[in-house]
């Protein structure tokens, strides 16, 4: 299976790791269904820990840089569920409004440049009376609901 949960067809987006190997010649032979992921972005995330980050333990062992994938490469095909949403600092919300606008992630660290495709179901809340959501929010989510409208009769 692939790290970034790419489509076997290769429909949707194929990350920097497995381009390469395709261009050296390698074919996909075996593929594996796994149960869709649903992954939650923390209050007080950081931004290695969103997109992914160098994993410098594994790359002092190789000499190699080696690239350990984030919680966004873990959400694509996924569902992404972003809870308190108005709580997330300013840097996140604009990682998270250009990986959903662009369906991709590049990062760019320690000499290594990785594209992954991104592409979840974003469900997310937030409270009111904690904070307001950003202005610039509101016309990225299709549908938005009260949880305390009053009842129908």
């Amino acid at each position: 299976g692939s790290e970034y949960n790419i489509h076997p067809d290769l429909e949707d987006g194929v990350d920097s790791f497995l381009l390469q190997r395709l261009h050296d010649g390698e074919k996909i032979t075996e593929t594996e269904f796994i149960p869709t992921p649903i992954v939650q972005i923390p209050l007080g995330v950081m931004e290695d820990s969103l997109v992914g980050a160098v994993d410098l333990e594994n790359s002092l062992e190789t000499g190699t840089p080696i690239f350990s994938p984030g919680l966004l490469a873990k959400a694509h095909r996924g569902i992404l569920y972003i809870d308190d949403i108005n709580l997330l600092d300013d840097e996140v919300i604009d990682i998270l409004i250009k990986v959903m606008s662009d369906g991709c992630v590049n990062v760019e660290r320690e000499g290594l440049s990785v594209t992954y495709p991104c592409r979840p179901l974003v469900i997310a809340s937030y409270n009111p009376e904690e904070g307001e959501l950003r202005e610039h929010l509101h016309d990225r989510f299709a549908i938005t609901l009260s949880a305390d409208a009053p009842q129908m009769s």
